[in-house]
């Protein structure tokens, strides 16, 4: 069996995820689960929300790739966020290969 000890996420500041923890502590928010219980109740939500959250940052940065293509904007004007949006892509391809394994 493992221990998990509830933190805050990051994500929105909501309480769902879990740090592993090899022995039990007195703490009345210390739950018993197996591995395979923590990946279905815990980390795929947690997963999933992360996602849907990293998508929205995407949707919310569209209209950049539309002034480009237009012309009416350039990169280099807009560096900063299509690194951002880089690097969103990167962590969405990594967490939906999480989800997939």
């Amino acid at each position: 069996m493992y221990y998990y000890k509830r933190l805050k996420n990051t994500v929105k500041g909501e309480e769902i995820s879990y740090i592993k923890r090899e022995s039990q502590s007195t703490s009345l928010i210390d739950i018993e689960i197996t591995e395979e219980e923590y990946f279905d109740r815990i980390k795929v939500p947690s997963l999933i929300k992360e996602m849907k959250y990293l998508k929205e940052q995407l949707s919310s940065t569209d209209y950049i790739a539309c002034k480009i293509a237009e012309g009416s904007a350039t990169q280099e004007e807009y560096a900063e966020q299509i690194e951002e949006r880089r690097n969103i892509r990167a962590r969405i391809n990594e967490i939906e290969l999480e989800l997939n394994s």
